[in-house]
């Protein structure tokens, strides 16, 4: 899913807007008609984008960065087996959810609801272009690179979300016994 976003974002940030600073102009609504054509464009777009080669290939690199963390942060062979069918079992799940079949009507009309159809013939027009296709074609391999290097750092922070998960569980475990005991002692 990370990865999906990190394609979006960086499409956009190829055409020069950034999510975070882009905000809806006041403009008179578009016609229907408008609206219309501009769903058509979006989808025509999302498929010159190849949103479904995206999307698995997205979901095979982080397949593989998961199994690469489990084995760095497990303890042994059968936590690591344990907590890999574990991990399958949700990514199947997130697979299914995230499919390109349930995500394009979503992308469809964010894009429409966004663009204007001048732009979105502009979008269609780069991204045919072979500048375009290299880019949507090299966008696997640059966020596998991206992702390879970012290892270190995703380690470090599971290492340390994992010892604050852990405090907070034994001070949880400290309340419930201190609530536990003061309400034995109101008993008595």
């Amino acid at each position: 899913m990370r990865k999906l976003a990190t394609i979006v974002i960086a499409g956009l940030v190829a055409c020069g807007a950034v999510a975070n600073d882009v905000k809806p102009k006041e403009v008179k609504a578009p016609s229907k008609e408008e609206m219309a054509q501009r769903r058509k464009l979006a989808a025509e777009f999302m498929d010159t984008m190849k949103l479904d080669k995206q999307i698995k290939a997205t979901f095979k690199m982080v397949r593989q960065n998961q199994a690469y963390m489990l084995k760095r942060l497990l303890k042994n062979d059968k936590q690591i087996k344990d907590a890999d069918k574990f991990q399958d079992k949700m990514m199947n799940i997130v697979e299914q959810e995230f499919s390109a079949k349930k995500l394009m009507p979503i992308f469809v009309d964010s894009y429409a609801s966004v663009y204007t159809s001048d732009e979105l013939r502009a979008l269609i027009k780069f991204f045919s272009s072979p500048m375009g296709q290299a880019f949507i074609e090299k966008s696997p391999e640059v966020n596998k690179i991206a992702m390879l290097k970012m290892r270190s750092i995703m380690l470090d922070m599971a290492n340390r979300i994992k010892k604050e998960a852990e405090k907070y569980k034994k001070e949880a475990i400290k309340s419930a016994k201190e609530t536990s005991e003061s309400q034995d002692d109101q008993m008595m």
